[in-house]
């Protein structure tokens, strides 16, 4: 699920139709620069993803990974460059019908107040038990859904409440799983703070999740980072004060 402040994308009109894409895309950052709160979080950021390909965004803590995949979802105006999907312009595309065809999975996925199954829906208005299930399974979460009073009928608190982290972290990668429509699976430090054996099987899911798709993932973790993927080292950019125009003394 995402939900998030609209960016640079065009919400309808003469925006570019997407509802004859059925391959993984493949992505281009042209010379992409930006800046957000007066700071350069990007300069010239230029790369390239094969369509199907999988690619990690790798370095410090407020490089700008999370900034990149944001971009990807079109949830910023860029100041300079632009990103090809496929070699279309992604401010040319139907915001709506762009964000559909994306797999999200963040550090905290969005729980809300109601059955487990009726969250799991919201990846997949149309899936079945048996696709739930599967996905729960594809995502290390079954035995825990079984454990649970009322398995895929066990009401969860808002935001998950009941949940620990890592719990919460399957049940959005099962979720993630259940969009089978998805080409692009955008993952946002998806191993971040758990356990050894929990991140074993978020990235275990991940791997299944991103076979026939083109796969992006923000990360840090040296466990994530041994998957057979392309690496993109986002370097920190050392920001100099904006020309105001006046002169100094």
């Amino acid at each position: 699920i995402l939900k998030r402040t609209t960016g640079q994308l065009r919400s309808g009109g003469a925006s570019r139709s997407l509802q004859a894409r059925s391959s993984a895309p493949a992505l281009v950052f042209e010379d992409v620069s930006l800046r957000l709160g007066g700071r350069a979080i990007l300069s010239s950021e230029s790369f390239s993803i094969e369509g199907g390909g999988r690619a990690l965004l790798v370095g410090p803590s407020g490089a700008g990974k999370t900034t990149v995949l944001d971009c990807l979802l079109g949830l910023h105006s860029l100041d300079a460059g632009r990103i090809l999907v496929d070699g279309n312009d992604l401010a040319s595309f139907n915001a709506d019908e762009w964000r559909a065809s994306v797999a999200w999975v963040g550090q905290t996925p969005r729980l809300f107040h109601g059955s487990l199954r009726s969250n799991l829906l919201r990846g997949n208005p149309g899936a079945s038990d048996a696709e739930m299930w599967e996905a729960l399974g594809l995502a290390g979460a079954e035995a825990l859904v079984e454990r649970l009073p009322r398995g895929l009928g066990t009401f969860l608190g808002e935001d998950g409440f009941g949940l620990s982290v890592g719990e919460m972290r399957r049940i959005g990668l099962a979720r993630a799983a259940l969009r089978k429509h998805a080409r692009l699976v955008l993952a946002d430090e998806p191993t971040a703070g758990l356990d050894a054996e929990t991140a074993a099987d978020v990235i275990a899911g991940l791997e299944k999740i991103a076979e026939g798709r083109t796969f992006v993932a923000a990360t840090h973790d040296p466990k994530l980072m041994a998957i057979s993927a392309v690496r993109i080292d986002i370097e920190p950019q050392h920001d100099e004060p904006m020309n105001t125009g006046e002169r100094s003394a």
